[in-house]
């Protein structure tokens, strides 16, 4: 995310991106929520409001599997600010 705020988007993503092939790589769902959310600021601050709102929707899905439903309405409250400014 620091790159992101940096402006040195294309750094960001391809790192973000890696931070996701590793997240998947594991089983512990906490990590890939949280990775995801990472990834989806990127996007957002990147202007890439499709791809933050792909990430999130995932983001989401893993939340509601672990049970996450504080996690969960947080993501579906970024989620609504996403799509009511794009």
């Amino acid at each position: 995310k620091l790159l992101a705020r940096r402006g040195r988007f294309d750094e960001a993503e391809a790192l973000a991106e890696e931070a996701i092939r590793i997240a998947n790589e594991t089983d512990h769902l906490y990590l890939i929520g949280e990775t995801l959310m990472s990834v989806a600021e990127v996007y957002r601050l990147a202007g890439k409001r499709e791809k933050a709102v792909s990430v999130l929707n995932e983001a989401l899905e893993v939340n509601d599997k672990k049970g996450n439903v504080v996690a969960a309405g947080w993501f579906r409250a970024q989620l609504r600010e996403l799509e009511s400014h794009g």
